[in-house]
């Protein structure tokens, strides 16, 4: 229990209470948890499943979710790869959705739809010029 120093009685600072006076340190050590004893071991099953702990194995069982394709990234790479970091939009889509067929959040979407997606990308980034819209470059 944290004192007040000016006033010589007990503090109710983060929702701690004064203890009667009847009560004896054994009688409140013996109390069973509280309602916010069970909210913090919800708490400690999250930071267990962060930290790869105990109990980590049951919460990974549930569903997960397919992480979003990170487009400007795979672009970029393929961009670097190439010679003056230069590409035609033909060859840039060939390659890019090659990488991304492999992906679980690519796996409802059709050839097409990719390829629309490639290119709102391109054409929406800075990072990223469309020359003549036949070829693909990195802006610096």
């Amino acid at each position: 229990m944290v004192f007040n120093v000016r006033l010589n009685t007990p503090r109710r600072a983060f929702g701690f209470e004064a203890a009667a006076p009847a009560e004896t340190a054994t009688e409140a050590a013996i109390e069973p948890p509280s309602s916010s004893a069970a909210a913090s071991s919800d708490g400690d099953a999250q930071k267990r499943k962060r930290e790869g702990g105990a109990g980590a194995e049951d919460e990974e069982e549930e569903e997960e979710k397919p992480r979003a394709i990170k487009w400007k990234k795979l672009i970029a790479e393929q961009l670097r790869n190439a010679t003056d970091s230069r590409l035609s939009v033909k060859k840039l889509t060939k390659a890019v959705l090659k990488s991304v067929r492999s992906k679980p959040a690519a796996a409802g979407l059709s050839e097409d739809q990719l390829a629309a997606s490639l290119l709102a990308q391109v054409r929406g980034s800075s990072k990223f010029a469309l020359l003549d819209d036949k070829h693909v470059s990195l802006s610096y």
